[in-house]
């Protein structure tokens, strides 16, 4: 007599062991509900991570009627070290195919104007979570193809007034990004810093007038979410690091970085703040 039991749990295993989960951290809406669709529909189930509980459970039961993918989420603030551990835990629980550190917000206001709070919760989002994170689950990774993106911005590669912390916290996940590379060359795993540009999401959603702000003007390019995601996917598969996103924006940031500091300073400090 067959033992049903036995064999579902035989096949339950099997199936598991087929599946491969990918974390998303701010996955809510813009660039991190981009890769969470995106994902999906090339056949990944997954663990959405973020703070608004409505329209992550709807981002869900989307994925679930559209894909049929399994999708787990977790609702928490990645500014709270009890959040991390549980994003980690239930990472750990899963069989992992990737990790994307996507979570993050910016300020308008001086550094010394704004709550110190505010900054020191930008730098435990952008660097400690994501380094957190990765430390704990990249082990997971290894020698299965596995993958990496940790989402920074242009703005790591350029002192910006108003960025203060914004831009420190992202130039560090950037170098963080390259020497995790450089350190699992032979590990078969694949690690991407996306660095965007002026990205239409609800990150500059707050912006007053925001279409007529989002629109692109001369060498000011807007992008969807989705046209930045579909360049990072691509580019990932090509090897590729350090990922730009835009033509525009990668022919403006390459001079940029190159000028002089009393130039750049001479520019960038004239501007109206």
């Amino acid at each position: 007599m067959v033992d049903l039991s036995a064999l579902e749990m035989a096949i339950s295993l099997f199936y598991t062991g087929l599946m491969s989960f990918i974390i998303v951290t701010g996955a809510t809406s813009g660039i991190g509900r981009a890769y969470a669709l995106l994902l999906a529909n090339k056949g990944y189930d997954l663990v959405l991570c973020g703070q608004r509980s409505t329209q992550l459970e709807e981002l869900a039961q989307t994925i679930r009627q559209k894909f049929g993918r399994q999708v787990d989420t977790q609702i928490g603030d990645l500014a709270d070290p009890q959040f991390q551990n549980a994003v980690i835990a239930k990472g750990q629980s899963l069989p992992l195919g990737g990790l994307i550190n996507n979570a993050g917000f910016g300020t308008s206001d001086l550094f010394v104007t704004d709550a110190f709070e505010k900054q020191y919760k930008m730098m435990e989002v952008h660097c400690h979570a994501p380094m957190k994170l990765c430390h704990a689950l990249i082990p997971q990774l290894l020698g299965k193809k596995g993958f990496v993106i940790n989402v920074a911005s242009m703005a790591a590669d350029l002192p910006v007034p108003r960025a203060a912390i914004y831009a420190a916290s992202k130039a560090a996940l950037l170098r963080f990004s390259e020497v995790l590379d450089l350190e699992h060359i032979q590990d078969d795993l694949m690690v991407q810093c996306l660095m965007p540009g002026f990205t239409k999401s609800d990150f500059h959603g707050r912006l007053d007038h925001f279409e007529q702000a989002t629109k692109s003007k001369g060498l000011i390019r807007w992008l969807t979410a989705d046209q930045v995601v579909q360049n990072s996917w691509k580019r990932l598969k090509k090897g590729r690091v350090r990922v730009i996103t835009g033509l525009v924006n990668r022919l403006v940031l390459y001079p940029l970085r190159r000028l002089p500091w009393c130039l750049y300073r001479l520019i960038a400090g004239s501007q109206k703040i």
